[in-house]
């Protein structure tokens, strides 16, 4: 339903002040029984502000939809964990690959919106070939890695996220290496 109403330019986000450090602790705490075998932490950056504008539920969709793919598609003994941290519209945001170049879909944030924060979920499995990243945020896209896992979905998740941070007025983003992936949300905060 969600897919239909973005691609028909009848979806609504409703903001509204919302801490954000609240919500990925509640993320997180949800999300850890399901995580077993697994490391699930967040690092919240000294900058990041107590309140955003934001919908907060529709924010609390998006890490959902990027959490359970996350903790999908990592091992027992891997690593998932949530990253916020601010960056300006016209400088580029840090993620945990370093060294791996991040792909952005949908158009670039206004540099002149000034403060962006930046929802980065990172996990240590498997890398998502370069034949696939075009493809990520396609509806009903399943790749190689989704075809192994017994744990299968509708391959909608990461369509919603990118509508969901585009109707915030930004942008989300892939970055993928052999020491893991991370998708990233870039969304202005004025």
């Amino acid at each position: 339903m969600d897919v239909a109403k973005i691609e028909a330019g009848k979806f609504e986000i409703h903001k509204t002040n919302a801490n954000v450090r609240t919500i990925i602790a509640d993320r997180i705490a949800f999300y850890t029984p399901l995580a077993e075998g697994m490391s699930l932490e967040s690092h919240i950056e000294g900058t990041v502000p107590q309140e955003i504008l934001l919908d907060p539920q529709r924010i609390v969709q998006v890490l959902n939809n990027l959490l359970s793919n996350a903790i999908k598609f990592t091992n027992s003994g891997g690593h998932v964990s949530i990253l916020a941290s601010m960056c300006s519209g016209d400088n580029p945001p840090k993620n945990s690959n370093r060294g791996t170049p991040i792909h952005w879909f949908g158009s670039e944030v206004d540099s002149k919106s000034g403060q962006n924060i930046v929802l980065e979920v990172f996990n240590s499995g498997s890398e998502i070939t370069s034949e696939d990243l075009p493809y990520l945020f396609d509806k009903f896209k399943q790749f190689e890695a989704a075809a192994k896992s017994s744990k299968k979905g509708t391959g909608l998740g990461l369509a919603i996220a990118r509508g969901i941070v585009e109707e915030h007025g930004g942008i989300v983003g892939v970055s993928s290496g052999a020491g893991g992936t991370s998708f990233l949300c870039k969304i202005p905060t004025t």
